[in-house]
């Protein structure tokens, strides 16, 4: 649905978004994705099977995100020195640590933030936050989310995972 859902609704208004990348899940096909990145889409490594890395030893971890970087490598799909998204937000020590060796950036999922500084850059890269649109939450409080962030002169990171029309909980409407 990133694909005939969100990407032609944001198209129509000028903007751009960023696919969490499961190479071994196919929801997308390599075509769909190009297109989405020529269009300024970025995307990003999710893990090849979306697996909670902290129930992975560092080699599961390592594998991980090697056979989903060399996936979208070997496909043209390159976000430049990209962020990595934790399946799940799904971080500890061991996860920070191995991340850390492929990926200057870390998505996960905290509070209901409302905005990260633009500007000198993010406090803690490899722990930045972003807001669910998977959970029960009105279009009016994601837009108050945006407006809060605008107002303090900062960007928001919101991230759902099936957009859809009349979503249902676990979807972003």
């Amino acid at each position: 649905t990133d694909y005939t859902t969100a990407f032609p609704y944001m198209q129509d208004r000028g903007l751009v978004g960023s696919i969490a990348v499961n190479s071994g899940v196919a929801e997308m096909s390599v075509a769909q994705m190009l297109e989405m990145q020529a269009a300024g889409w970025s995307m990003h490594n999710h893990t090849t099977t979306h697996a909670n890395l902290t129930l992975l030893s560092a080699a599961g971890m390592r594998s991980e995100l090697e056979l989903c970087r060399s996936f979208l490598q070997s496909n043209g799909l390159n976000s430049g020195r990209s962020a990595m998204i934790l399946p799940f937000g799904a971080r500890d020590a061991a996860v920070d640590a191995v991340v850390a060796e492929y990926y200057p950036y870390v998505m996960t999922v905290g509070g209901e933030t409302v905005g990260i500084p633009i500007w000198p850059g993010f406090i803690e890269p490899h722990r930045i936050q972003r807001i669910s649109m998977d959970v029960p939450v009105t279009s009016s409080t994601i837009i108050g989310y945006i407006n809060s962030a605008v107002a303090r002169g900062n960007s928001i990171i919101l991230y759902g995972h099936n957009v859809t029309t009349s979503a249902i909980s676990g979807n972003t409407d």
